[in-house]
């Protein structure tokens, strides 16, 4: 290697680099004359604390090139070169690497080999390599021309780097301005339930919020944000309730402040003095602070209706979920839906046993209580829905099929299908019509499911003969007032589908009737479905409405 270190600076000098360089062989060789000061050798093994300018940075900013020679035919140089490298790269006034390597006569080596060792030397931070060997003059130029290629790359990221600091400050400027816009303005242009934001409060840990502490996460929901217990401060009596969580970062539109508007508006008309019910999860206080909402609601029983069955049908205990308790069950769910659709004019849109819980004081009683209500509005007279939302297959086939749909309409399929599973089973109707290999890993059902949901009960009689032939034994007492009514909810002409009035009306005349009258044929559901309430005035499709995209449709 001496040899041809003498070649390559044989009638050169330190000055002719025109800036002041450091040389470094991974071969303890004699330095060329006049280049002693500036000469060191690295070879494998060897500290880099043997060369204290390579870690002081007063004396690397000083220095505007390292050349590094190397015979890469000898791993052992460029495995200590790689250590110095990798070294003077993590120093931030680093100057340019340059790497020289130097042919050796007794030990040649491959081009492939040599191309793929010089691009290794690049990948670990090396910024050039002077290949072929050049000498005097040449090695000069290469150098000037390699360290001008390294100073115009440095430019060019500089230039990217603040051009993207750049954006990323306006596009800050621009998130905030939207925050405020969607946040603040109008949400009073629109007369929104959303209080004004309370800049003195503030998610505190992670876990503290207006002296409120989150526990245990309860739920994902269906939309926005999680559900967790929640504690009250510190010597303020009251008991654990829950708190929905919402990062205003996941509301990035007006449709979803328009869907989030929606829910709040209907919490607030649920716990007024008007419209609040105990079967109904009622929202206690609402928080908005610069990054979040925090709604504060009663806490359920820890059980859903859906967890319930599910140990009902693995025969943990049957006697959980006696006839009376399931008499109850049913009632209360219809009073819930009632009470929504027959006073404040809500429909719910994601109705199922997993939107229920369930408390049991006693052997002898129960009690449901309706929750999530993310997807519910308030629906007015003449107005009919178009986004598609719920889980399959409580919600209504027109919900994905039809251009438009009466919200409480589509509530009532939903409330029949809960019957089904309460007095059959969990998913008796994905497992009985085969759906269940459709719905893998939670994915949405199709049109053409949809479609085979709505022909398989089209004849009518579906409900009824689910209920017959795979209902618990406990609802066997229960077929002269609850199979007809079933049997009319899951219907899939709306026409002919029951309203909360009909179907209040008919359960109180059948639990009457069944006393003195054998039980009621159920071959064919009443003819009618009508009942004296608003649902009338939605069921009739509005000719110049078109379906809008969909907001949240699932499967379990």
């Amino acid at each position: 290697m001496q040899a041809a270190v003498d070649t390559c600076f044989a009638g050169i000098s330190p000055s002719d680099f025109g800036c002041q360089a450091r040389f470094v062989t991974a071969e303890a060789v004699n330095p060329p004359r006049g280049f002693e000061s500036q000469w060191s050798s690295f070879s494998a093994g060897r500290d880099i604390d043997e060369l204290p300018w390579i870690s002081d940075a007063e004396a690397l900013e000083q220095i505007a090139v390292v050349l590094l020679l190397v015979n890469l035919s000898r791993p052992g140089q460029v495995a200590a070169l790689s250590v110095l490298i990798g070294h003077m790269d993590t120093q931030e006034l680093a100057p340019p690497i340059l790497c020289l390597p130097i042919a050796s006569d007794d030990c040649e080596i491959e081009e492939a080999e040599q191309q793929a060792l010089t691009e290794a030397l690049l990948e670990l931070g090396a910024d050039d390599v002077l290949e072929g060997q050049p000498a005097g003059l040449g090695l000069i130029l290469a150098a000037k021309a390699a360290v001008e290629r390294s100073i115009h790359r440095v430019e060019q990221v500089t230039a990217q780097a603040n051009e993207s600091a750049s954006a990323v400050a306006y596009l800050a400027k621009l998130k905030a301005a939207l925050r405020t816009t969607l946040w603040e303005y109008l949400p009073q242009e629109l007369s929104s339930p959303l209080p004004p934001v309370d800049h003195s409060i503030a998610l505190s840990n992670g876990v503290h919020i207006a002296g409120w502490t989150l526990g245990r996460r309860l739920s994902s929901g269906s939309i926005f944000g999680a559900v967790y217990e929640v504690h009250p401060p510190p010597g303020v009596p009251g008991s654990t309730q829950a708190m929905k969580v919402i990062p205003k970062s996941v509301v990035t539109s007006f449709n979803e402040l328009n869907r989030v508007k929606r829910m709040l508006r209907v919490l607030e008309v649920l716990r007024s003095e008007d419209w609040r019910h105990p079967g109904i999860v009622m929202m206690r206080s609402l928080f908005h602070t610069t990054t979040h909402l925090f709604i504060r609601m009663d806490l359920g029983a820890p059980e859903t209706l859906y967890h319930r069955l599910g140990l009902r049908d693995r025969g943990a205990d049957r006697s959980i979920l006696t006839s009376p308790l399931l008499s109850s069950i049913v009632r209360q769910v219809v009073d819930c839906i009632a009470h929504l659709h027959l006073g404040p004019k809500i429909c719910h849109r994601d109705i199922k046993p997993e939107n229920f819980t369930v408390a049991q004081p006693d052997a002898h009683s129960i009690m449901v209580q309706l929750t999530d209500f993310d997807f519910a509005m308030v629906q007015k007279s003449q107005k009919r829905c178009r986004s598609a939302c719920g889980t399959f297959p409580f919600m209504a086939p027109e919900v994905v099929l039809d251009r438009d749909y009466c919200g409480f309409a589509a509530d009532m399929w939903s409330t029949g299908m809960v019957m089904l599973e309460v007095m059959c089973s969990r998913r008796i109707v994905e497992r009985v019509l085969g759906f269940g290999g459709n719905l893998e890993n939670g994915h949405p059902p199709t049109p053409d499911v949809v479609a085979g949901l709505r022909k398989a009960f089209d004849s009518g009689g579906l409900a009824a003969e689910l209920f017959r032939t795979h209902g618990v034994p406990e609802s066997h007492a229960l077929r002269a007032t609850h199979l007809v009514a079933c049997d009319s909810l899951v219907q899939p002409d709306v026409l002919r589908r029951w309203t909360a009035t009909r179907l209040l009306e008919e359960l109180q005349d059948q639990a009457v009737n069944a006393t003195t009258t054998p039980t009621r044929s159920c071959a064919s559901p009443a003819s009618s479905g009508a009942g004296n309430d608003d649902q009338l005035e939605t069921l009739r499709p509005f000719r110049d409405s078109s379906k809008a995209s969909s907001l949240g449709v699932g499967s379990r």
